[in-house]
């Protein structure tokens, strides 16, 4: 039970129950009843946090702290972990949102069906926010800044990668340098979780597999190594947050300093 083609069905089985569960949620009327904010973390809460407690206390007969999930772990270094990962986030960030409105504003001249900056500042939900609060868009600015950690590093780290260190104990590389194979593994299933199943098409499937085994996949490995080194859900939470939050902060400030600077 700690080899990963099971841990792949786990994986497959709770990356269905949240793409199915926003269904349920809408066809249950859940939306009319439920305040926005309420009914959008429903599915990651019952596929990213209940599932993976559900699977270690029913599957693993084990309680959390047991199989290894913890706020701190005594003895590991977590702050220099964290801090380097965050600024590599953030300037991560900084490099591909500078690319892409730099990309846009050179094209778009070029061709009048190219978003210009301006377009591409006007789909980011943080900006749509700022503008003119609603319901829906405040939701997922507020679940990407504040709750997303919390809804899926249950399963990200607490379930899957404290299982494969079990299953596996190899490492790839040398010294310092090196890494668990379970680490890898690890962000390989967090990058299949991501991808939607129910796309609705064969091509939207196949898109959702490449996105999520390639772009997708970068943020998690990095995810995977920080939590190998602090061992810290506090750490990933946080780290989380930072991904999926900087995102939008990052596209926010270099999209304005774009427009700003072309007066678009």
């Amino acid at each position: 039970m700690y080899k990963f083609p099971f841990l792949l069905m786990l994986t497959v089985a709770s990356s269905l129950l949240a793409d199915m569960s926003y269904d349920w949620v809408r066809e249950a009327g859940l939306r009319e009843l439920l305040l926005t904010h309420v009914w959008t973390e429903i599915p990651p809460l019952l596929a990213g946090a209940l599932f993976p407690y559900l699977v270690i206390r029913l599957v693993y007969r084990s309680s959390l702290r047991e199989f290894g999930v913890s706020w701190f772990e005594p003895g590991r270094p977590v702050w220099g972990w964290l801090g380097s990962a965050v600024v590599a986030v953030l300037a991560g960030w900084v490099i591909v949102w500078i690319s892409l409105f730099a990309l846009v504003g050179w094209a778009q001249p070029l061709d009048a069906s190219i978003p210009s900056p301006s377009d591409l500042l006007a789909l980011n939900p943080l900006e749509a926010v700022l503008r003119k609060p609603t319901a829906r868009p405040l939701a997922y600015v507020w679940h990407m800044f504040v709750f997303v950690g919390f809804a899926e590093e249950l399963l990200g780290r607490g379930l899957l990668q404290n299982a494969l260190d079990r299953g596996y104990s190899g490492r790839v590389g040398t010294g310092r340098c090196s890494v668990r194979v379970s680490t890898l593994l690890a962000a390989v299933l967090f990058a299949i979780w991501h991808i939607d199943w129910l796309a609705g098409s064969v091509s939207g499937v196949l898109s959702s597999i490449a996105v999520s085994l390639t772009i997708v996949l970068v943020p998690c490995v990095l995810l995977c190594l920080v939590y190998e080194k602090t061992r810290s859900m506090f750490a990933v939470i946080l780290l989380h947050n930072v991904i999926d939050g900087g995102k939008l902060a990052v596209w926010y400030i270099v999209g304005h300093a774009f427009v700003g600077a072309g007066g678009a």
